[in-house]
């Protein structure tokens, strides 16, 4: 396939990212790899290659001066996600699973180290928003949801983006659902929906193929609609 032949014109750049990452004063540099071996990793079927991978990240997760940064970068590239599908299938090269494990277990202690909201602007920064307790928790967004005005709305701005460029329906839908949820525990805040156009975002998703983006839009215009939304919510239930 095209993903399993792509791996090796990559091959020899990813392993002198490898022998580079042993070195401190390198690893600032190789930031910038991050989501691109991210990629490579998603598509290779080599184990060579997924190790040499996986050992460049624990090298940047370990041997970096700042190794927050890099699992940031490789939280906003959903190199999590990976690590969650790698760790679930039988390895010839026993070694794999055991960066796997390392890597996963790296950055699930540093998404619990972040603050839930920075946890939040690293996932919408990436790109690829999922279901999960940052979108769906009700005490998220009490807590949260004003601080998407901070920066001059720079959440917002990026929801907006997503919603006019992103095709992934499960981004769409919960990029729908996250406006929705920023006017329903800060109702001023449908000021800012209409002025920065994600209302007129939102409205284009009813005409989405995607069953579940319209329902997640449609959902939304009802909050942006209604003062009272738990009231209408528990009248339904």
């Amino acid at each position: 396939s095209s993903g399993i032949n792509a791996e090796w014109p990559l091959r020899p750049g990813v392993f002198c990212f490898w022998l580079l990452s042993f070195r401190t004063t390198y690893c600032f540099k190789l930031l910038d790899f991050i989501k691109p071996t991210a990629e490579i990793l998603r598509q290779a079927a080599k184990e060579k290659v997924i190790r040499i991978i996986l050992q460049f990240y624990r090298n940047l997760l370990t041997n970096h001066s700042a190794p927050r940064k890099a699992a940031e970068l490789m939280i906003q590239g959903k190199v999590q996600v990976v690590m969650g599908q790698l760790i679930e299938k039988n390895w010839k090269d026993e070694d794999i699973k055991e960066d796997v494990e390392h890597v996963k277990g790296v950055l699930d202690e540093m998404l619990q180290d972040m603050s839930t909201f920075d946890g939040y602007l690293a996932e919408v920064k990436s790109g690829k928003l999922e279901w999960s307790p940052l979108h769906t928790n009700p005490a998220f967004w009490r807590e949260n949801a004003q601080k998407l005005n901070q920066n001059d709305h720079e959440v917002l701005r990026m929801i907006r983006i997503l919603l006019k460029d992103e095709q992934d329906p499960t981004t769409l839908a919960v990029c729908a659902h996250d406006v929705g949820e920023y006017v329903r525990h800060y109702p001023v805040g449908k000021y800012n929906i209409e002025k920065l156009g994600l209302k007129e975002r939102v409205v284009c998703l009813l005409d989405n193929d995607d069953p579940k983006v319209k329902s997640a839009a449609l959902l939304a215009l009802q909050k942006l609609m209604l003062n009272n939304w738990e009231f209408m919510a528990k009248t339904n239930a």
